[in-house]
């Protein structure tokens, strides 16, 4: 679609695999994170804790884990896409990797990619 950049946000970094190290056995423990939100795992899933039957504590360690850079930018409809007395339509738009800091506000872009709808989460008030 030809749109327009209306803001663009700040690149942030994403984890995609989080590293953990067990306090009891030592052993390194990788976990891929798919989506927004991920469960760290409650205990060491090592051979070494299991014969030992123990349940060794987690560690995070950020220093190893692997992240991505991601920005968010929303963009409009072209004016001459719009018909008389109409508004434009706007959208979101999540850039990862080499994709991140290629637009500023204000420019006209041809944008191409996977439609995704995403659900914000439902609160009660």
């Amino acid at each position: 679609i030809d749109c327009l950049v209306v803001r663009t946000s700040q690149v942030k970094p994403k984890v995609e695999v989080v590293t953990y190290h067990c306090e009891l056995c030592g052993s390194e423990t990788f976990q891929s994170v798919e989506g927004e939100r991920y469960t760290p795992p409650k205990e060491c899933p090592s051979q070494r804790c299991r014969d030992n039957k123990q349940s060794g504590k987690l560690r995070c360690d950020i220093r190893t884990c692997a992240f991505t850079r991601y920005q968010e930018m929303k963009v409009q409809e072209m004016s001459e896409h719009v018909p008389v007395g109409g508004v434009p339509r706007s959208i979101s738009v999540y850039m990862t990797g080499d994709l991140t800091r290629k637009v500023l506000p204000g420019d006209a872009i041809t944008l191409t990619g996977v439609y995704t709808p995403h659900q914000l989460p439902y609160q009660v008030a």
